[in-house]
């Protein structure tokens, strides 16, 4: 996501309860290329799915976002949150050196992390 468009995001999100803490996590560490903050953000049986693809734990999240967001310098704009509450849906045209298109990440969050990320276009 260009940093303008993050930061600008950030700051209209950092008193949406619409987007819950863990989401906005994920998302600053996407914008950051932080993998360890991403993982951080996921409950310990949290799980990425990918089209399908399910990657649970913190161990295969971070080797799934090595191959295929982070680890390929995933970048986001056009960022909002096209489903409100729990779980929420944020729509996102996605950059970088793997996927580019456009695409819907839906975050379940329960308690303070994210349970699931489903990733659908």
């Amino acid at each position: 996501m260009a940093v303008e468009t993050l930061c600008a995001y950030r700051r209209d999100m950092s008193t949406d309860d619409a987007v819950p803490a863990a989401v906005r996590q994920a998302l600053t560490a996407i914008d950051e290329q932080d993998t360890d903050a991403f993982v951080a953000a996921f409950a310990p049986d949290g799980f990425v799915d990918d089209w399908g693809r399910q990657f649970r734990g913190p161990e295969r999240i971070r080797s799934w976002s090595d191959g295929e967001l982070i680890g390929v310098h995933a970048t986001f704009s056009d960022v909002a949150v096209s489903t409100p509450g729990n779980p929420v849906t944020i729509t996102a045209q996605v950059g970088g050196d793997g996927y580019n298109g456009p695409s819907h990440f839906t975050f379940d969050v329960q308690g303070d992390q994210i349970a699931s990320m489903t990733i659908t276009a």
